[in-house]
């Protein structure tokens, strides 16, 4: 106080012998050097009014060094390019001590190793991350780059409508299973398959393009139930869906009600019966309709013989098959011949014998009348369609032989009248 000037020196040695400045005089409480960089050591004094000066200050040093270089600068996260569910995160990075750090603009503490950290709130879409250090010489050092804000969201999943099913469970005849799906989550979102029972992961993959999900998990016979996960960029859950896979290389129980006659004069045979789990049926390759596992399907026949093939498919391909044989019949057997005898003399048994043919086979039992003397006799002949022969043979009795009636039968229902 009341000084009228001021006297400075600067040296480049603390005894102050090698003067840099010596100024007498100053007026102004600031001095403006040039000096070339090294070390200096500088005092001051006030004048009076005569200018005469009081004492020396302590002396004090400084140092004047060229420093061009930016300070060191590094963000260590968020990484470049990645995506937050959450609309608030932590950028963390580090810069060279006495350095001046801004994020956004906004200033940052720096600690003493150098690190920062700081929060900043995101806004949907990409967002950018400005970061700039700035050291006592001025130099300048710059870090940018863009993290994505994806609010968490509920996102739907449906697996494909055509894969195989059994039960309800997806379902395969081998030990792999290829499941697809569909999810409303963007591209590249992760999914994990877990076992739902237990929680372990058993598999990863992403979503795919145009919400596409696909992969490929191992069956057993015993249905086994598994979860779908699409999760956040965080891992938070953001849709689920359970499902069951089982294997089943079963082919599907195919049985008929009756099987159709051998041979027949109706123009067409009917079939019912049930198919067990099959979703396929066809007769002879036709398509035939099942309703609740069951069917009934008339078939036309042609004259001759008619094979009848059914095979049943159940969701996953297992097949199984039924081969049957009938014949559209309508003509009548032929009598090749008929022999009303007493073969073992007068005195022995009546024979009757029989020869025709029919290609349907003949019905075992031949209805017949003939009369002994005048006594009428009736029963049936034994019919073997292997030998066309037709059997019978009665108790002796006396008296002229005559045949009265004599029908022969095929399996189609024709009849042959003597």
């Amino acid at each position: 106080d009341g000084a009228q000037g001021y006297w400075l020196e600067v040296a480049r040695d603390p005894g102050f012998n090698q003067m840099e400045i010596s100024e007498w005089g100053l007026r102004d409480i600031g001095y403006q050097a040039d000096l070339a960089p090294a070390q200096y050591h500088w005092r001051v004094a006030a004048l009076d009014a005569l200018g005469l000066p009081g004492e020396w200050s302590a002396a004090q040093d400084f140092t004047i060094q060229i420093d061009t270089t930016p300070p060191y600068l590094a963000l260590l996260s968020p990484a470049d390019g990645s995506v937050s569910d959450t609309a608030r995160i932590e950028v963390l990075g580090a810069s060279e001590s006495g350095a001046d750090v801004t994020v956004n603009g906004a200033p940052v503490g720096l600690g003493t190793d150098g690190a920062f950290v700081t929060t900043i709130t995101l806004s949907p879409g990409a967002n950018g991350i400005e970061i700039a250090a700035v050291d006592p010489a001025g130099n300048r050092a710059t870090r940018s780059q863009s993290v994505v804000y994806r609010p968490a969201e509920t996102v739907g999943i449906t697996l494909a409508p055509d894969i195989a099913r059994v039960g309800g469970a997806l379902a395969s005849r081998t030990g792999d299973l290829s499941v697809r799906g569909q999810t409303t989550a963007q591209p590249g979102a992760p999914v994990v398959v877990r076992d739902a029972a237990t929680g372990d992961t058993l598999l990863k993959t992403e979503v795919g393009a145009n919400g596409a999900i696909g992969f490929t998990v191992q069956t057993t016979e015993i249905p086994h139930d598994l979860r779908i996960e699409v999760l956040s960029p965080s891992g938070v859950i953001e849709g689920e869906a359970r499902f069951a896979v089982v294997q089943d290389n079963q082919p599907p129980e195919l049985t008929l009600d009756q099987p159709p006659p051998r041979a027949t004069d109706a123009p067409e045979v009917t079939l019912t019966g049930s198919a067990g789990d099959a979703v396929r049926l066809t007769m002879n390759g036709v398509p035939v309709t099942l309703d609740n596992g069951r069917f009934d399907v008339a078939v036309p026949l042609r004259a001759g013989a008619n094979p009848l093939e059914l095979v049943a498919a159940d969701a996953v391909g297992n097949l199984a098959a039924i081969s049957l044989m009938t014949r559209l019949d309508l003509d009548p057997p032929e009598v090749l011949s008929v022999d009303l005898s007493r073969p073992q003399g007068d005195d022995g048994p009546i024979e009757i014998l029989v020869e025709a043919r029919d290609d349907s086979g003949l019905v075992q039992a031949a209805p017949f009348v003939i009369t002994v003397g005048e006594a009428e006799r009736e029963g049936f002949l034994r019919c073997d369609s292997e030998t066309g022969t037709c059997r019978a043979t009665l108790p002796p009795e006396p008296g002229r032989l005559a045949l009265v009636e004599l029908i022969v039968e095929d399996y189609a229902g024709n009849a042959a009248f003597e």
